[in-house]
């Protein structure tokens, strides 16, 4: 998702699908391997990348053809020896 240059990705592990649920041990995408989840933050033009983090997917809604009707996710992604960034992704959610 692309919020006027800021971004987040998130990626469930290789072979599984997208439900709602808890999805630990994420990593960011620089440094993304298998089998972990993806995570991805860029705020304000920094890229949160080298951290772990985790996020839950709180409302998964899509059409037939795997186009996003509805979504809701927490997430926090810590920087390597720096602080944790947390936050939230409303997309037409029916959870405010």
């Amino acid at each position: 998702m692309d919020f006027d240059g800021d971004r987040i990705s998130f990626q469930p592990a290789k072979n599984n699908l997208w439900t709602p649920g808890l999805y630990d041990l994420a990593q960011s995408y620089s440094y993304w391997q298998e089998p972990y989840n993806g995570l991805n933050v860029v705020y304000e033009a920094n890229d949160f990348g080298q951290g772990t983090g985790r996020f839950e997917v709180l409302e998964l809604v899509t059409s037939n053809s795997d186009q996003l009707i509805r979504f809701a996710a927490n997430f926090e992604q810590t920087v390597s020896g720096g602080p944790t960034f947390s936050g939230y992704v409303r997309f037409n959610s029916s959870i405010h």
